[in-house]
């Protein structure tokens, strides 16, 4: 079996990597960048993402090196701050809480992964062309030491950013707008914790301009946003940490003291998704895919979902588990997601800037925020209309999560053992009696009473896809599938 070849080493081309090498797909994965990022970009972690790396087992090393966010605080001079949960969801999760983790860590973490497996990135080896016919993708590499090298690779998975040099290739349109300017900083702030709850994520306003602050691992640092910057603005650190500063003291009433630790940067918001994330033999995933706003910190947590879905169908394509048909449902499943995504981070974006105070419910909760954490979270995400899902009676319903359980339920001996047996890289046939004979594609999954009975079983099935999703569920008189779908 030749090698799928990954082009780009971030999160969501390590992810993709995985996927493929823990179903024994052979895997190349090359970055142009000297070496791992140094720099952190993404740092909010969702509920969906962490369902996924609870099945890839890297979860808890995660969790290790973040902050748990559980509250939304905002502040407005002169008025008492105002606190609402940050988890706020219709659908269960048992991780309904925020993770702030640096994505240079989280980017450590699943190059560790990939290793255990067997596959390192090769760094300063530049994607530099590509074609392709029915049989191969021909890939033009420059190496380290300059010189080139062609492959033909059977498939190719473009996760090279927002200038991805894949896409481009492909000649896939990116469509969409460019909007604000917004700076970004990691800073030492010494303020009361009463001021500043380091538990708790913060928007901020003063003199019409409004202001986020996230909490890092190290005590006293911060991720700070300015959501009111002009482009070629002053970005001495003395000047911006001023900005910041008297932005926090006029809404908090205290004088804090603001020092810049590491980057400045200043970014123009890009709202701009793909028609199609497969062209032929390619694919494209991530930042490649949509670029977007990063108020609701979407970007990197949609990534990942891209390759957690596109990954196990790949895999199956090239262990002949599957026909290249079930290559279709990725773009299919995943550009409506997308889209949606830009939707959801400029309705966001504009909520950050202008809105965020203007509505309020009889108890005084921001009511408009909390349909917007929640959208944030990709818990609804459902492929009720993707060619792999069959209607059938019951909930949780075909196309949703399989994962709808909350915190405390999840405790439960009997689903702590279901939601291992989640780490299972096949599909699964969950039931409630004994032990049934399946084909090597498909996992046979009894389960307790408990768990039949939270997930609507009596003596019937669910069918449950590689990501998690139900793609059928049937009664005790009706068939189980025996044979791949699409296959």
């Amino acid at each position: 079996m030749d090698d799928v070849l990954v082009g780009g080493a971030g999160p969501v081309g390590l992810l993709a990597a995985i996927e493929l090498r823990r179903r024994g797909v052979p895997v190349r994965i090359v970055d142009a960048a000297e070496g791992p990022a140094r720099i952190s970009r993404a740092l909010g972690t969702m509920g969906r993402t962490m369902e996924i790396y609870d099945e890839l087992g890297v979860l808890d090393e995660l969790l290790a090196s973040g902050v748990s966010i559980t509250k939304f605080v905002r502040h407005l001079p002169g008025r008492e701050p105002l606190a609402h949960d940050i988890g706020y969801s219709d659908v269960p999760t048992r991780f309904s809480f925020l993770l702030l983790v640096d994505q240079t860590v989280t980017e450590r973490v699943l190059r560790n992964r990939l290793e255990q497996l067997g596959t390192r990135v090769e760094w300063s080896t530049r994607l530099e062309s590509l074609t392709q016919d029915a049989d191969a993708v021909h890939v033009e590499l420059v190496l380290p030491d300059g010189t080139r090298e062609t492959v033909h690779t059977p498939w190719l998975v473009g996760c090279d950013g927002a200038h991805s040099v894949v896409r481009k290739q492909l000649n896939i349109p990116l469509r969409g707008d460019s909007l604000h300017t917004w700076l970004v900083v990691d800073a030492q702030v010494d303020v009361p914790e009463t001021a500043l709850d380091p538990g708790a994520m913060h928007w901020l306003s003063a003199d019409g301009a409004a202001m986020l602050a996230f909490p890092l691992p190290e005590p006293a640092r911060w991720r700070l946003t300015d959501t009111a910057w002009t482009a070629g603005g002053d970005e001495a650190p003395d000047s911006v940490a001023e900005r910041f500063r008297a932005r926090i003291a006029a809404a908090t009433g205290t004088q804090p003291r603001v020092r810049i630790r590491d980057w400045i940067k200043p970014f123009t918001i890009q709202q701009r998704a793909v028609p199609t994330m497969r062209a032929g033999r390619c694919f494209v995933a991530g930042d490649a895919a949509h670029v977007h706003s990063p108020a609701g910190g979407q970007g990197m947590n949609t990534g990942l979902q891209d390759a957690f879905n596109l990954g196990w169908k790949l895999a199956a394509v090239c262990t002949g588990d599957a026909g290249p048909a079930l290559l279709d449902t990725y773009s299919q499943e995943r550009v409506p997601v997308g889209a949606a995504l830009l939707d959801a981070t400029a309705t966001i974006t504009e909520y950050v800037m202008h809105g965020v105070g203007t509505f309020t419910d009889q108890s005084g909760v921001d009511s408009a925020g909390r349909e917007i954490i929640g959208r944030t979270q990709a818990l609804a995400v459902s492929y009720s209309d993707s060619p792999l899902t069959t209607a059938g009676p019951g909930l949780p319903a075909p196309g949703e999560r399989v994962t709808r359980v909350g915190p405390e339920q999840a405790k439960t001996p009997a689903w702590r053992d279901f939601l291992n047996r989640l780490r299972d890289p096949r599909w699964l046939l969950v039931h409630r009696g004994p032990t049934r004979s399946a084909p090597p594609w498909l996992a046979d999954c009894p389960v307790a009473d408990q768990v039949a009975a939270d997930l609507g079983l009596d003596d019937g099935w669910l069918l449950v896809r590689p990501d998690g999703y139900i793609a059928a569920r049937g009664t005790a008189g009706t068939l189980v599938p025996s044979a791949y779908p699409c296959g």
